[in-house]
């Protein structure tokens, strides 16, 4: 059966700049010491400023460090390699060009999420697209598969591989197991379709539906759509989450945005939308992790109010629990999970934003000991905060959050890493 890489898939990415959160522990001084968040972008390579969608964590090379790609929305897409000592360089410059070479548009580019979809030992990347503001139908600059073919060198296959979705609205992806064999199949939201005269509302246009979808992978030489497997609507605007939530070796589907949905995975057969039956109604992103390290895997969740965990017990997912609620002017966006302090639990990072104000509120580390969480507050950023990812870039086991604070505007990028003084 096949297993993403966690590498492979998101972790903890903050809103509209870049921002990268790592935990050091230093001894405390005799007068009151405290965690606090510190940027250490200079240097980095990463510190542009820039709008931004998405960032992905991905050991393209397979060197055993941890490289990541970053989306900027309608201007391109750039991997950079993990030099290994705190420094990035930007390579596959051929790669997720802001202009199409051949037709010369310039695609929405949303999410990219990664995975050895040929099983040649390289990771592949799938990058979803938008219909951009007058929704277009996205010939020449579609949803898009970069396979691998050697080291670094990425070719665009995805519409002669079946992903081809010209009239969806295409946001967040995810690879998951489907179907219990060895090649990764894909997960795409579309979300729903803008109110407006359309020429995919023409059945006798022939063009594709406006549906999310589950594609299934023919072996690693193209995808086939499969409607019937249960996975649909319009969801995922806001994430697509990959685990096995009852811990019975078959890939389940979170999806939020609009309203969330819980796919059960009928052991290859299809899926079950559980969310109701759980208690699931609303979320602008959500993560899965151990909180309380019994084994399963909680969920934590932001909504425009606050941010909140659900504890996994046998499969089931109780009652929220609130972490915090998100101050006045502003609202929940996103969280990433790390241990961002060493100590063995899993930190939360909330991102708040107000993306119609166009400001960026304060966002904040919450330090887990035992289910009790302390906040830390992120330096202020500019732009507006819209993703936050997690990140291992140095090596040694500690949470780095990278934080976008792009949402379609210029925002500075940041390091921020917990230090105690």
């Amino acid at each position: 059966m096949w297993r993403p890489d966690p590498a492979f898939r998101r972790g903890l990415v903050g809103a509209s700049s870049l921002v990268i959160l790592a935990a050091v522990v230093t001894a405390p001084s005799a007068s009151a010491a405290s965690w606090q968040a510190v940027d250490t972008i200079t240097g980095t390579g990463l510190g542009a400023s820039v709008q931004t969608w998405e960032a992905r964590p991905v050991d393209y090379n397979g060197d055993g460090r941890q490289d990541v790609w970053i989306g900027h929305h309608d201007r391109g897409g750039e991997l950079w390699r993990n030099n290994g000592n705190g420094t990035y360089t930007r390579v596959a410059l051929n790669g997720w060009p802001m202009v199409d070479p051949v037709s010369g548009k310039v695609p929405d580019r949303h999410d990219c999420e990664w995975a050895d979809v040929d099983r040649d030992g390289r990771p592949d990347a799938y990058c979803s697209a938008g219909r951009g503001g007058t929704n277009s139908v996205k010939t020449g600059k579609d949803n898009e598969l970069w396979l691998q073919r050697s080291p670094g060198a990425f070719t665009e296959v995805g519409t002669a591989r079946g992903l081809g979705d010209v009239c969806g609205r295409s946001h967040y992806v995810a690879f998951l197991d489907a179907n219990g064999d060895v090649y990764p199949d894909l997960f795409v939201a579309n979300v729903p379709p803008r109110p407006v005269a359309d020429p995919c509302d023409n059945p006798a246009n022939g063009l594709t539906n406006e549906l999310s979808k589950l594609y299934i992978n023919k072996g690693g030489t193209g995808f086939t759509y499969r409607p019937d497997l249960g996975i649909g609507g319009n969801t995922g605007g806001r994430c697509a989450e990959v685990a096995d939530v009852n811990g019975d070796g078959w890939d389940d589907l979170l999806t939020c945005g609009p309203g969330v949905q819980l796919y059960r995975n009928n052991r290859g057969s299809g899926f079950t939308d559980i969310a109701a039956a759980n208690g699931l109604t609303s979320a602008s992103d959500a993560q899965f992790g151990d909180l309380d390290r019994d084994g399963d895997l909680d969920l934590v969740t932001s909504r425009f109010t606050q941010f909140g965990y659900r504890l996994n017990t046998g499969g089931s997912f109780g009652p929220e629990i609130r972490i915090a609620a998100v101050a006045a002017g502003g609202g929940g966006r996103s969280v990433a999970l790390g241990d961002a302090d060493g100590d063995g639990d899993l930190d939360v990072y909330a991102l708040v934003t107000n993306i119609p104000a166009a400001t960026n509120p304060q966002d904040f580390i919450y330090r887990n000991d035992g289910l009790r969480f302390t906040p830390v507050p992120v330096p202020s950023a500019g732009g507006v905060g819209d993703a936050v990812t997690a990140l291992d870039g140095n090596g040694d086991g500690r949470t780095e959050f990278l934080v976008l604070n792009g949402a379609g505007k210029a925002g500075a990028s940041q390091r921020i890493e917990l230090v105690f003084r």
